[in-house]
C-alpha cells in the first residue's frame, strides 16, 4: 500500500474560558502517512451528508498511534494547501484489517 500525503494529527483539548465559551485547543499529536480520495455522490447519498468537496475519506495504516484519533480530532495534510479537516467518523472494519478509514470534513477557516 501507498500513502503518499503526510498527515499531522492533532487531539482536540475541549475547554471553557471566563464566559463560558468553549475553546477548542488543536494540539499536535503525530505526523504519518496517508491516502485521501474524495467522497462520491453514492457515498454521499447513502449517508445522508451534503456533497460539497471539502468531505474526504482518508486511508491510513492501523497502529496504536492511529488508534487513538477520536471524532472531533483535527488533521492537516502536508502541501500547499493550509486547510485544517475535522474527523467525523472512524471506520475500524474494512476488508482490509492493516488500515482504518477516516471521513474527515475542512473546516472553516477564521482568520
Amino acid at each position: 500500500m501507498q500513502y503518499p500525503l503526510k498527515a499531522d494529527f492533532y487531539a482536540v483539548t475541549i475547554t471553557e474560558n471566563h464566559y463560558g465559551e468553549v475553546i477548542k485547543t488543536p494540539v499536535v499529536a503525530f505526523s504519518t502517512g496517508a491516502r485521501a480520495a474524495t467522497m462520491n455522490y453514492k457515498d454521499a447519498l447513502q449517508g445522508g451528508l451534503s456533497l460539497d468537496g471539502e468531505r474526504q475519506y482518508v486511508y491510513v495504516r492501523k497502529n496504536p498511534r492511529t488508534l487513538s484519533v477520536k471524532v472531533g480530532d483535527q488533521v492537516r495534510f502536508a502541501g500547499p494547501s493550509t486547510k485544517t479537516y475535522e474527523v467525523l467518523g472512524i471506520d475500524p472494519k474494512l476488508t482490509n484489517r492493516g488500515e482504518l478509514l477516516f471521513l474527515v470534513d475542512a473546516l472553516e477557516a477564521t482568520e
